[in-house]
């Protein structure tokens, strides 16, 4: 029996309907590095971030997210002056909504075909801007199609990523990342993590930059130990 792959199954609605979107605040007014109310202390300690020579720095995220949209250039600017031993790696946001399980197959699937370093940004702007005014979003099975234009759009290889998103290690690394949300009991994106044990965003930092500010202060703290 042929079985239609599970791109195409997307419906619009199970993409953004009871969505709650960026969970953030209104960032406070700034505080000085050294109050510890800027960051949270992780606990228990996410060990598999925690371990080896270099220090782990998380950056949660997702597409349908405005606030995630707007620090992004900020966070790759700012990843080009991390010191030696700190790395970078992007976890998708998936709390429990099957429509954020779907974005962070996307990303992965464009990982895994070496796509996602230049599609990135360009995510941002399909899912905010490009394809909410599509009419056929009406229509429950529009959203793999739309899909699958855009990377035609993009000049990606539509089966090679359809092959990729239906793939068990896709699924399996999507629902290792929404174990990594609860290990850090994430709740507001954008957010960054250090060492497996802290965690800071920028309604706790003060703003974007002073995210940044505090999670070099915690880099630095975890270099040092």
């Amino acid at each position: 029996m042929n079985r239609r792959t599970a791109l195409f199954q997307l419906g619009a609605l199970s993409l953004w309907a009871g969505l709650p979107g960026c969970k953030t605040k209104t960032p406070p007014v700034q505080q000085t590095l050294q109050d510890a109310s800027r960051y949270i202390e992780i606990s228990p300690v996410v060990t598999a971030d925690a371990d080896g020579d270099t220090v782990s720095v998380v950056y949660f995220f997702h597409y349908l997210c405005p606030y995630c949209r707007k620090f992004d250039p900020l966070l790759q600017d700012w990843r080009k002056l991390l010191p030696g031993r700190a790395v970078l790696t992007h976890v998708p946001a998936i709390y429990n909504e099957q429509a954020l399980l779907t974005l962070g197959r996307i990303y992965y699937s464009l990982e895994a075909i070496d796509q996602i370093e230049r599609l990135h940004p360009l995510l941002y702007v399909a899912l905010q801007d490009e394809w909410t005014h599509d009419p056929r979003l009406k229509e429950k099975t529009s959203f793999g199609m739309i899909l699958a234009e855009w990377l035609q759009r993009q000049r990606v290889d539509v089966r090679q990523f359809q092959k990729s998103f239906d793939s068990e290690e896709t699924m399996q690394r999507a629902i290792l990342a929404r174990q990594r949300n609860i290990d850090y009991k994430l709740d507001a994106v954008p957010a960054l993590a250090v060492g497996g044990r802290f965690l800071t965003t920028p309604s706790q930092a003060g703003s974007y930059k002073d995210m940044l500010a505090v999670t070099d202060q915690l880099i630095d703290a975890q270099r040092h130990r």
